[in-house]
């Protein structure tokens, strides 16, 4: 008997796909439960053929020599940025989401009741960057609090010290 190993495996053929993707959606039935139902197909190779004329560098630069447009070439605008750690699967994108769920959920109280205890719109502040003007006075308060806590603790030491030196001067007499 001859025990099966990553050098004598059969190898089968993967098959190519299909031309035609499943759309799904978002249902939820009668016990409210929400699960995915298939909504539609698309068929990916038209959706590629239906682009294909606009996308060849020989027509988009005939159209500017036609034309002497410039926002011809400008058409799209260029995004740039570290995409590195950006989620590949669905499973990675859930998974980041759920942390940016566990990081909103350890804020403080009054940072979170500063968005109604709603991490969707905790989100939506970031994605329209207006998190800095929304969360501006609370770090103006943890500032002033750090800034009571530090005069707070440097007049405690004076009086440490002023007691020190008033005990020395007992123990002197």
């Amino acid at each position: 008997m001859e025990y099966q190993t990553q050098e004598n495996r059969i190898r089968t053929p993967t098959p190519a796909g299909s031309e035609e993707l499943k759309i799904f959606g978002e249902t939820i039935d009668n016990k409210g439960r929400t699960y995915l139902k298939q909504t539609g197909k698309e068929n990916i190779y038209q959706k590629i053929q239906a682009s294909l004329e606009e996308t060849k560098t020989y027509n988009i630069l005939e159209q500017f020599a036609q034309s002497g447009d410039e926002a011809i070439l400008n058409r799209r605008q260029a995004v740039y940025g570290n995409f590195l750690n950006i989620p590949t699967n669905p499973a990675e994108l859930q998974n980041t989401i759920m942390e940016a769920e566990r990081t909103f959920e350890s804020l403080d109280k009054d940072v979170r009741k500063e968005f109604n205890n709603d991490v969707g719109q905790f989100k939506q502040a970031i994605l329209n960057n207006e998190i800095e003007q929304r969360l501006s006075k609370y770090t103006k308060q943890k500032n002033k609090q750090t800034e009571s806590n530090t005069t707070t603790t440097n007049m405690n030491n004076g009086q440490n010290q002023q007691q020190t030196q008033t005990q020395g001067e007992l123990t002197n007499e």
